[in-house]
């Protein structure tokens, strides 16, 4: 009988843990999505392969770089402001001094809501997260670095979005297709709605571009003509930012869909980028246009100062402009000696620092032991002395 019960109880205690785990194959378990990510007060961060992105809450900035080299370099594109101007020289170009009002982007001018880190699909198989910032934005008369009170409250409300896929897409604009490879680029849409109107010819974004550690050229594709483009090597040890608010250079824009920024070593070895699109359009739908728009640029000893001019019509109540940034990693592949060079004098310091934390012990050692040799010979010869 004792054994038949325990039988009976093991086949019970059986069928129990088979439906346990049926049921466990029914509930929804813990997505699995091709990228990791970390969010906490300062930043929400990415983690996609060989990709790492940061974005910050206290202003629209994307710190980037390659994940796996030791001492990888970040890179960095932010906007910190925007300006209403009129182009009053007439020549297309915005300089600082054609600013009216500047509206501040930063955290002690204005507050950003963020949303969480969303996950859709824009095609079989093809999974992408999502996070987007907006805010209230005011103007504020003059360029001034320590502004008064607005000038016009809540002007417009700013927004930046942010999007990685996992597999590359393609977009396009009025002037062509192009590719935003998956994982390691990222697209980021800036939309402006104005609340307010003020009589000006335009808009500019202030996009700060920079490298890190000896990535510190930057090369801008422009015209040369119809159809043909070189690269310009701008240095960011440069400050011309001491040339005055009237002093801007041109950027020489091409005929493609994107004008291209590319953050190289001073070899030209090319390891992350920011193209922004060649065809901003303002409202949305059947009433959708293309928006003119002029860039310049100067450097200021650390990155490169790029203005974005949209010229509105009046009435014009939105723009939008989409950009994409991210890393090259054929510019990763580098060799020892590469390597060497680039941190020879981090390696210097450091080196030095171990040495130095060696040998001072150890002299000081050596040095409490001829102290202490010649204070017993010293004796030696006293005792010597007094029984003679």
């Amino acid at each position: 009988m004792g054994s038949h019960l325990h039988a009976a109880l093991i086949a019970v205690l059986s069928a129990a843990l088979l439906l346990l785990l049926s049921l466990s194959l029914l509930l929804p378990g813990t997505p699995k999505h091709f990228l990791n990510y970390s969010e906490d007060n300062y930043k929400i961060a990415f983690a996609s392969g060989n990709f790492t992105a940061a974005l910050t809450r206290d202003m629209p900035r994307v710190v980037f770089g390659h994940a796996h080299p030791v001492l990888s370099p970040e890179f960095g594109v932010s906007s910190q402001k925007l300006y209403v101007f009129n182009d009053t020289n007439g020549d297309g170009v915005f300089s600082r001094s054609e600013a009216i009002y500047t509206s501040y982007l930063d955290s002690p001018y204005v507050t950003w809501s963020m949303s969480t880190v969303g996950f859709g699909n824009d095609s079989a198989g093809n999974e992408y997260a999502q996070v987007w910032m907006r805010t209230k934005a005011s103007l504020y008369a003059g360029i001034d670095e320590v502004p008064d009170l607005p000038v016009t409250r809540d002007w417009a409300i700013v927004t930046f979005s942010y999007r990685i896929s996992e597999r590359a897409t393609n977009h396009s604009n009025v002037l062509g297709t192009y590719v935003v490879s998956g994982k390691t680029e990222m697209t980021m849409s800036f939309t402006i709605t104005l609340l307010k109107h003020v009589d000006a010819d335009g808009i500019v974004l202030e996009v700060y571009v920079h490298g890190g550690g000896s990535t510190n050229m930057l090369l801008l594709r422009e015209a040369t003509g119809a159809t043909a483009s070189q690269l310009t090597t701008v240095s960011s040890s440069l400050d011309e930012s001491i040339l005055g608010t009237n002093f801007t250079h041109r950027f020489m824009q091409t005929d493609r869909p994107l004008q291209d920024i590319y953050m190289a070593k001073e070899g030209g070895i090319v390891q992350a980028f920011y193209h922004f699109s060649s065809a901003p359009m303002s409202g949305s739908g059947a009433n959708a246009g293309v928006v003119r728009m002029n860039s310049s640029y100067y450097a200021d000893g650390a990155g490169m100062v790029l203005h974005q001019a949209f010229f509105i019509a009046n009435g014009t109540d939105a723009l939008s402009q989409e950009s994409t940034l991210g890393i090259d990693e054929l510019g990763f592949n580098l060799s020892v000696k590469d390597w060497f060079q680039d941190h020879l004098p981090m390696l210097m310091a450091v080196c030095g620092t171990i040495a130095a934390a060696i040998l001072l012990p150890a002299l000081a050692i050596m040095y409490r032991r001829h102290r202490k040799s010649q204070s017993g010979d010293s004796h030696e010869s006293s005792q010597k002395r007094k029984s003679v």
